[in-house]
């Protein structure tokens, strides 16, 4: 689902998962490991910004097993 309909439906729930799944792809599972590299916003076109934008805000709901 997209970013905006999971806030509405999962709360803040949804924006603390997405938070720790952008900060895991930027400095990694495992310490200064990082998932992505930056690149320039220039070189992209402008299909490039929408997959990225699309890859990005979509939140699934998760279930944890204990």
């Amino acid at each position: 689902m997209s970013a905006s309909k999971g806030f509405k439906e999962y709360d803040e729930r949804a924006v603390i998962a997405m938070m720790k799944e952008l900060i895991q792809l930027d400095k990694g599972a495992v310490q200064k490991k990082s998932v992505i590299k930056a690149i320039s916003y220039e070189t992209l076109t402008d299909d490039d910004k929408r997959k990225a934008l699309d890859a990005v805000n979509i939140i699934e709901r998760k279930e944890t097993v204990d």
